[in-house]
């Protein structure tokens, strides 16, 4: 309770604070807290959509990169391993590898032989990869392709291969020698090696040397937009980041270089493991300003400044002519007799028909200042005109009571001359025109609609005599439901008169209240002449189309259209309407209303079926 009543202590204190303010202060401060807070939040949560886009951007886009790497180094792998194939079945060269030769004569015999006879120049094999065999033979003489393991012992490379066990391995290595054992400056070089184990005979090996640079250029034409770095643990076999001398020795990733990895993908060559990094950009709010120069300026411009600019149009429109109403208001203490208008008003705003009601009301001022006592005539004929209204509105109520006192002395008279006859129709009359007369109430039960509907009838069987019979039936669960006065003895009415008084044989009218699951149903049925095809057509097109535009307009049967247009607004048009009709047998009409829309009352008794036939019998 404290904590609501020291809320409700401060929201007074900011109300009386507010009530201080001039309206251009509010207009500001509601332009702050209602624009300028919600849009700087706005723009700030776009800001951080766009960062998480950008970012999601260029991970898909390193991804590509990794992926168009992983690829460009696999080819050139898988290409590099199937060449070597070929020459590792090559029984040629096997068996020259296997050879003892007598004497190196015997050898270079022998050597321009396969190199002639069996593939050609290997030196240029490869798209400039350079190709040798290597034999744990001493007859073989070290020079061009071939060699034996003396001249290779003592090389990394090959003591790495021969510690390693494996029968084909990729190597990445700095080389100081040539082929035949000379010493040379350091080079990168990355080989394939592969041991020639499938026949019998002497241990042998082949090495593929790929051409470095030209993987190293193929990394480099692709013209990543990220750094990307090929790396055997540590240490940076290709990149594109500048480090691509073939007379340098091998790089190693920096701890700096490691911080801004943003894609990492491995790639299995031949039970070596290589790693592909892909570096992430810096990216700032400022780049992604940049990159999305043309939605921010239109964000802002819609959100800032256009907000900006309209608001200051509404402020000078309010304040402009809030003021000028001010001041002329102020004008009405000091000029006595005369109150000013307002000239040039502009706009047509609540300010605007506050500023033409200020110019009636100084018009109306001026003329009772003026014209007082002619004004004060008027005031007094319209005082009697309006008790004159009072009066006529008093003789109106009091015209049906003398009607009806008159109406009871007529019946007393007839009750006491033994007239029951007569007496028994003023009854019936009167309880019509009470019903007619008095609309205190549109909405009755069903049960008094049925004690109307059969006063009528039998006024009508007063006329019609035997040629009228009629029989009303009420389910007691609808006897006590509300609908539109006069709806019922409406359709009996249009039943008696356009069916049974054109018939010339004796008639029924059936008068039958039913329900179902959700609607009540009210059925006025008659035996009388019909109607034709066309006839029907026309009123069932009144009925479904009831309006009070209709109503006004002049033709027959109106006051069924009058019933249907109330029955509707009752039930907000779900009401149904069905009529059959055939000439020479008689018409049905059925009116479907929802249960909903007749809500029942407790009534004392309900009745039941009405029967009133040629002999009078009523049950």
């Amino acid at each position: 309770m404290r904590l609501s009543a020291r809320i409700q202590y401060a929201l007074n204190m900011l109300y009386r604070k507010l009530d201080d303010f001039s309206l251009k202060k509010k207009l500001f401060l509601m332009y702050i807290v209602c624009v300028i807070l919600p849009m700087t939040m706005l723009d700030g949560l776009l800001l951080t959509t766009l960062l998480n886009m950008e970012t999601r951007r260029q991970e898909d886009e390193m991804q590509d990169v990794s992926n168009a790497v992983k690829y460009t180094i696999g080819q050139k792998f898988d290409d590099a391993v199937f060449i070597t194939k070929d020459f590792w079945m090559n029984s040629t060269i096997n068996d020259f590898l296997n050879t003892q030769f007598s004497s190196p004569y015997d050898f270079y015999a022998r050597y321009s032989e396969i190199k002639n006879n069996s593939f050609g120049d290997v030196s240029t094999i490869a798209r400039g990869a350079t190709l040798h065999f290597y034999a744990d033979n001493d007859t073989i003489i070290a020079g061009g392709e071939f060699g034996n393991y003396n001249s290779i012992r003592n090389q990394k490379w090959f003591k790495d291969f021969i510690d390693s066990g494996l029968l084909l391995k990729i190597s990445a290595y700095i080389s100081d020698t040539d082929e035949q054992g000379n010493r040379r400056n350091p080079v990168r070089a990355i080989s394939i090696i592969r041991k020639m184990n499938w026949s019998p005979g002497c241990d042998k090996l082949m090495k593929l040397d790929l051409d470095y640079s030209g993987i190293e250029n193929a990394i480099l034409n692709a013209d990543f937009n990220y750094a990307v770095y090929v790396c055997s643990g540590d240490t940076i076999l290709f990149s594109n980041q500048g480090n691509t001398s073939k007379d340098a020795p091998f790089d190693t990733l920096t701890q700096k270089e490691r911080d801004k990895i943003g894609i990492k993908q491995s790639i299995q060559l031949y039970s070596k493991q290589y790693d592909i990094y892909v570096l992430k950009k810096d990216l700032s709010i400022m780049q992604v300003v940049q990159n999305n120069a043309m939605l921010i300026t239109i964000t802002i411009a819609f959100s800032l400044l256009v907000p900006i600019a309209f608001m200051y149009l509404i402020n000078r429109s309010f304040t402009y002519r809030l003021t000028k109403l001010s001041k002329h208001l102020a004008t009405v203490g000091r000029n006595e007799g005369h109150i000013e208008k307002i000239p040039d008003i502009r706009g047509h705003d609540e300010i605007g028909e506050l500023m033409h009601s200020y110019n009636r009301m100084a018009v109306r001022i001026n003329e009772l200042i003026h014209v007082v006592y002619k004004r004060r005539l008027e005031e007094q004929a319209a005082h009697i005109a309006r008790q004159r209204a009072e009066l006529l509105a008093l003789q109106s109520q009091i015209n049906p009571h003398f009607l009806f006192n008159a109406l009871e002395s007529i019946r007393m008279h007839s009750v006491i001359r033994h007239e029951d006859e007569t007496a028994d129709m003023i009854c019936k009359l009167s309880l019509m025109m009470r019903s007619s007369v008095e609309w205190s109430q549109d909405i009755i039960t069903v049960a008094e609609e049925i004690r109307f509907a059969e006063a009528y009838l039998q006024l009508q069987k007063y006329r019609f005599g035997d040629q009228l019979s009629y029989r009303i039936h009420v389910d007691p669960d609808c006897a006590n439901r509300n609908i539109p006065k006069l709806t019922i003895v409406t359709f009996v009415e249009n039943a008696c008169v356009h069916g049974i008084e054109s018939k010339t044989s004796p008639g029924w009218v059936f008068v039958d209240v039913s329900s179902s699951e959700d609607e009540m149903i009210l059925e006025v049925e008659d035996t009388g002449i019909g109607m034709s095809e066309a006839e029907l057509k026309v009123m069932l097109d009144n009925m479904n189309h009831a309006s009070v535009e209709r109503l006004r307009q002049k033709g027959s049967r109106i006051g069924v259209m009058n019933a249907c247009v109330r029955l509707k607004s009752f039930s907000q048009n779900q009401c149904r309407f069905y009529v059959e009709s055939e000439e020479g047998i008689g018409t049905t009409v059925s009116i479907h209303i929802p249960l909903k829309f007749v809500q029942a009352q407790k009534t004392e008794g309900t009745p039941g079926t009405i029967e009133n036939s040629e002999k009078g019998e009523e049950n």
